[in-house]
């Protein structure tokens, strides 16, 4: 089993600030409503801009609550991903080791890598994306799209940055990072879709990043972080981690 190193955890301490803004925000908006409720059934001659301004300040409490709900459910997703991708990339050997929400900065520019190994094969970056439904990915593209269908047979579509191009700005910054450490290596770099449901269609070519996804997308992901392009000493393996540590 792989060798992980684990400091950041960035979408543990965003979930856990948005969750505690959701109670906030729910919270004072119940307030606000039971104290317009007061105002109105109490109170024998309630102010007139009270009673109207109550209900206002109360839905945009709630609104903003719901907003931070949302919030919530998509970093849940995240985290669910990264844990399922983190146990699959803890089956490579001892030899390895396992990076995970590393945050870099490089000419004033900062990436937040979600999982880097070092092995003797080399450095590979992985990119966890955990989206469910159809992906329609492009390389060339800037950005992709996800198609969903809901449970009343409804479809919904939405762009979002492309995890290639992402995946590949981290690449180009841990470079720099390693270089001004003296450490000259090549990089690898892959995208994984996490769920085996996730249906990507990606038509690459053999340069361009790899990207993974379904039922078998764990052991193509471990397939080629494994097979040797660019093989590292242990004593190199060790410094790059130290310098991943540290950084």
């Amino acid at each position: 089993m792989a060798y992980v190193l684990s400091k950041d955890k960035h979408l543990h301490r965003t979930y856990k600030t948005q969750k505690h803004l959701f109670w906030i925000a729910s919270g004072l908006g119940l307030g606000v409503f039971a104290l317009w409720l007061l105002f109105i059934f109490a109170a024998r001659r309630p102010e007139i801009g009270l009673v109207l301004a109550c209900p206002v300040v109360s839905f945009c409490f709630l609104f903003f609550a719901r907003s931070r709900y949302h919030a919530l459910s998509i970093l849940a997703a995240g985290i669910r991903g990264e844990k399922i991708a983190l146990e699959t990339l803890k089956k490579l050997d001892s030899e390895h080791w396992i990076v995970t929400d590393k945050k870099i900065t490089y000419n004033g520019q900062t990436s937040e890598l979600d999982f880097v190994v070092i092995g003797p094969t080399g450095v590979c970056i992985v990119e966890c994306k955990h989206l469910l439904g159809k992906i329609l990915a492009d390389p060339e593209e800037k950005h992709w799209t996800q198609v969903k269908v809901s449970h009343s047979g409804v479809e919904r579509t939405k762009t979002f940055y492309s995890p290639v191009k992402q995946v590949n700005t981290h690449l180009y910054r841990l470079k720099k990072v390693l270089q001004e450490e003296g450490i000259s290596v090549h990089l690898d770099c892959a995208v994984f879709f996490p769920d085996p449901e996730s249906q990507v269609i990606y038509q690459s070519k053999q340069e361009d990043t790899p990207v993974f996804w379904g039922e078998k997308g764990g052991q193509l992901l471990l397939s080629f972080i494994r097979k040797p392009r660019n093989p590292l000493t242990p004593q190199e393996v060790l410094k790059i981690t130290e310098i991943l540590h540290k950084h």
